[in-house]
């Protein structure tokens, strides 16, 4: 990963946890929150590869973890995993745009099932994670579409600039 590349991936992020806490978080939404941070640490992921992921992923998740009140951690271990996972799957340009949207939801799906799991067996507040999963989720399916194409443009401006 080229400075370039981290610095950009480094302000999304800083960026991204910034909106999902003071704006996301406190829409009014019925049924669940979509996740800004964990759709573009996925993004990251499938347009860059395991490592950009893996990066993304703890720094994302490390923010959120210091950030909130629930064990340090688990946030962190469940977007790097998200962005390695999504980075295992690159996208080359060979799927097409449902599918690779389909992937990136599924992920997220997942992810946040983890992250409930997690937080339910370490004691935390995992019961309210896990109740809000199909809004979230649902909601992710909506946002997906805004961030994938975005975040791979970016990357392929990147590769291009090399």
């Amino acid at each position: 990963m080229t400075a370039a590349r981290t610095a950009g991936a480094l302000l999304a992020v800083c960026v991204a946890v910034l909106l999902q806490a003071t704006v996301i978080s406190r829409l009014p939404l019925p049924g669940g929150t979509p996740s800004l941070v964990l759709l573009l640490v996925i993004a990251i992921g499938f347009s860059a590869g395991t490592t950009a992921g893996l990066f993304a992923g703890f720094v994302a998740g490390a923010t959120v973890d210091l950030m909130s009140d629930h064990p340090l951690g688990v946030a962190a271990i469940c977007l790097a995993l998200g962005g390695f996972v999504a980075g295992t799957l690159l996208d080359n340009g060979t799927r097409g745009v449902a599918r690779s949207l389909l992937l990136v939801v599924t992920i997220a799906g997942v992810v946040q099932l983890l992250y409930a799991a997690l937080l339910a067996l370490l004691g935390a507040r995992g019961g309210s994670v896990l109740h809000g999963l199909a809004g979230a989720v649902g909601y992710d399916a909506l946002l997906a579409p805004l961030v994938l194409p975005v975040v791979a443009a970016v990357e392929r401006r990147l590769r291009s600039v090399r």
